[in-house]
């Protein structure tokens, strides 16, 4: 493809009307961004918000311009959020819970839709679940059936959508039981026998209901392929901004934001993980700039009844579990932060049962005792249920860390060489030649912009703390290690006497029975 002076895909962009699920999500909110900033022309992003937490959509919507996300494109572009519609509704209602003339309105104007609404809880009740990324998925489809100016299709997906096999294709695969039936089972069915039926639902095929309930919804979208120009998008883990809209942007703290955060404190100090295994990190921009691309390209080609799968990851060349902890930890020394809890130390352990002595000793024994310190001061304790929690969320991620796994990408690689040079520049996502080392680096910059909010200026005031708490380590190991010799030096010497008799007792009843037998 020739490079055009205007790049194609602003240029396809332009006039049309978009309608996006997820849109209050991280994933939504970047793609959205993205849009205004760098496709100016087009006319209209409808943005589907429910009630969330008793704050009604309209309220959710005027705080959504407000973010800091928005706020480079705020100062640019002030008239830019007059191309944002509201659409009040909730995936988990029927008709997604959208009146008759917003849905009339959608029906007539849409061009193309970007569904990303999901939950992506890992261990949610299956009928919830369900509820949100299956029966969603389909209410997103039948309504996208109804459009009638409809050219593009996409449904975002997740890379660990299926374990079938060692590398994952970019192609459907089946499920053992037909989604539509698991629809029936959903409407029907509450909560308590969803339960009772996942043990035979989803076997051992899957490790927890989000991939299951993505799965079934790939499966779905794959029965409209012939009426629908659908295109499937499957991002793997899903961290920082390399670039945009600012370097290390993030904004949630669970998954490996909370452990990274609870890493730098000195609160977590070991990770269950097989510190050779990649990480399957991809930046949220990349995410949002091949979801675009795939949009572009999924609607110039709307004869076709190909359902194409993008598989949004590169295994091969990422970083390494081991490699990104020993990069983040110099940052960390380099740049510590102003609230520590201790010296931050520790490593990856990938023995399940070797994680388990670890994580006691290292977590719960000092937990207690700083439990017993609050108590005796009158205070609430909480270490020790915090470290029930993060063990409980790390047990939850552990099967993406202690599992190799292998991707194909050939479609995402076809498709960024048939950009244009201005489309890869202004849409990057070349994830085959990253800077994962200075990407990591940023990651730790990142979460202390937009997540902990902790200042540059306070780094000189955390680097005293850090002496501080490296003498205070340095001096509680050596107590610990002097306790453990007075023990065993008052103590050890009665253990081997009474071992000794115990020894000599058994060897005395063994000679007797031999002399009697």
């Amino acid at each position: 493809m020739s490079d055009l002076t205007l790049s194609t895909i602003p240029e396809w962009f332009a006039g049309k009307k978009l309608f996006i699920t997820g849109g209050t999500g991280f994933v939504g909110k970047i793609i959205i961004e993205k849009l205004l900033r760098s496709c100016p022309d087009i006319d209209t992003i409808y943005i589907l918000i429910r009630t969330k937490k008793g704050v009604n959509p309209k309220q959710r919507f005027e705080d959504f311009t407000n973010q800091v996300v928005f706020s480079k494109l705020k100062e640019k572009n002030p008239d830019c959020f007059q191309r944002l519609k509201l659409i009040k509704g909730d995936v988990t209602e029927e008709d997604l819970g959208i009146c008759s003339e917003d849905h009339q309105e959608l029906v007539q104007n849409v061009e193309i839709v970007i569904h990303c609404a999901a939950t992506v809880r890992f261990v949610l009740p299956l009928k919830e679940s369900a509820e949100f990324n299956v029966l969603g998925t389909w209410r997103m489809l039948e309504l996208a059936k109804e459009m009638k100016k409809l050219v593009s299709f996409v449904h975002v997906s997740t890379a660990f959508c299926q374990e079938i096999g060692q590398i994952l294709e970019e192609r459907g695969y089946p499920t053992e039981h037909d989604p539509t039936n698991v629809i029936e089972m959903t409407k029907v069915l509450d909560a308590n026998c969803m339960e009772m039926l996942k043990p035979r639902l989803m076997r051992k095929n899957y490790c927890n209901t989000y991939t299951y309930t993505k799965a079934l919804a790939e499966v779905l979208c794959s029965k409209y392929q012939d009426v629908l120009p659908i295109a499937i998008a499957r991002p793997s883990v899903i961290i920082i901004a390399k670039k945009e809209p600012f370097v290390g942007y993030t904004e949630y703290t669970y998954g490996p934001n909370g452990m990274a955060i609870a890493g730098s404190h000195g609160i977590l100090r070991t990770l269950y993980c097989k510190g050779d295994l990649p990480t399957c990190y991809i930046p949220v921009d990349t995410v949002a700039n091949a979801t675009i691309a795939i949009a572009w390209d999924r609607g110039i080609k709307t004869q076709s009844h190909i359902l194409p799968y993008y598989n949004i990851v590169e295994s091969e060349t990422c970083i390494t579990w081991d490699g990104a902890l020993n990069v983040g930890n110099v940052d960390v020394f380099v740049n510590p932060y102003s609230k520590m809890m201790w010296y931050p130390f520790g490593g990856n352990e990938g023995n399940y049962y070797k994680f388990k002595i670890l994580f006691f000793l290292l977590h719960y024994i000092p937990g207690f005792f700083i439990d017993m310190i609050m108590i005796l001061m009158r205070r609430k304790p909480v270490f020790t249920k915090l470290y029930k929690k993060i063990e409980k969320g790390m047990m939850e991620y552990s099967h993406f860390l202690t599992k190799r796994w292998s991707f194909e990408n050939d479609n995402l690689r076809a498709l960024y060489k048939r950009l244009s040079e201005s489309d890869k520049e202004t849409f990057d996502f070349d994830i085959w030649n990253m800077d994962w080392e200075a990407y990591i680096r940023n990651y730790n910059q990142g979460l202390r912009r937009f997540v902990v909010k902790d200042p540059l200026e306070n780094i000189p005031k955390a680097r005293k703390l850090l002496k501080k708490l490296y003498i205070l380590d340095r001096v509680t190991r050596a107590v610990l290690v002097g306790l453990v010799l007075w023990f065993f030096w008052n103590y050890a010497s009665a253990f081997i006497r009474v071992l000794t008799f115990g020894l000599d007792s058994t060897r005395n009843v063994f000679t007797s029975f031999k002399k009697i037998t």
